[in-house]
């Protein structure tokens, strides 16, 4: 059998089920993109960004695709189980995810959980993958920067959701480390058949 040529992105759509809403839970009626039961999301490049303001549910939406990706609401990979893993949310249950193909390597990367998900890694992680340095003995820019170079390239196809990867770089360095790290992405899912979904606070990029 011929390897499969498809390129991303592998998660063609998003689409809310109706029949699993929980009329009055968290965040169904709450947000914008939520007021009605017929949400659909298409993504038709390899990259997309999700800029909106403060409160319009861009954390939400990306935490409930991962949840229904199956990755822990703490962040890491599909196999990482942290012991303080919320579990998954509402809205998590009520998607569906379409994939052509679907893939089962990925990260999800949420800054909030960071810190938790900083000290799982270094108790079951190898420092190769953390740039030969446990994340906790860097600042807190410097493991971010390690993490996203580090474990962002697996060489297969992957899915990525990051949600602001941008808010621990100094404000003195974070225009460049800024750009470091949507150059590391876009060459990444250009070169490796990757797909990202990615949210960056107060910032509009326009991709290829």
């Amino acid at each position: 059998m011929k390897p499969s040529t498809l390129a991303a992105p592998f998660l063609k759509r998003v689409t809310l089920l109706p029949e699993k809403v929980e009329a009055g839970r968290f965040p169904f009626g709450h947000l914008p993109f939520l007021k009605g039961d017929d949400f659909v999301l298409d993504f038709g490049s390899a990259i997309t960004i999700l800029v909106g303001e403060n409160g319009s549910g861009k954390s939400t939406l990306i935490e409930g695709i991962a949840s229904c990706a199956g990755f822990p609401m703490l962040g890491g990979s599909r196999d990482h189980r942290p012991a303080e893993d919320a579990g998954s949310g509402a809205l998590g249950s009520a998607l569906r995810l379409s994939w052509l193909p679907k893939v089962s390597n990925g990260f999800f990367f949420r800054a909030e959980s960071f810190f938790g998900l900083a000290g799982y890694l270094d108790e079951v992680g190898s420092l190769d993958r953390q740039g030969g340095r446990a994340l906790h003995r860097q600042s807190h820019g410097e493991a971010f920067m390690a993490l996203f170079k580090n474990r962002l390239d697996s060489g297969q196809r992957a899915i990525y959701l990051l949600d602001e990867p941008e808010v621990a770089l100094s404000p003195r360095r974070s225009q460049s480390r800024l750009m470091c790290l949507i150059h590391c992405i876009v060459v990444i899912a250009r070169f490796l058949s990757m797909r990202f979904l990615v949210k960056i606070a107060g910032a509009a990029w326009k991709t290829q």
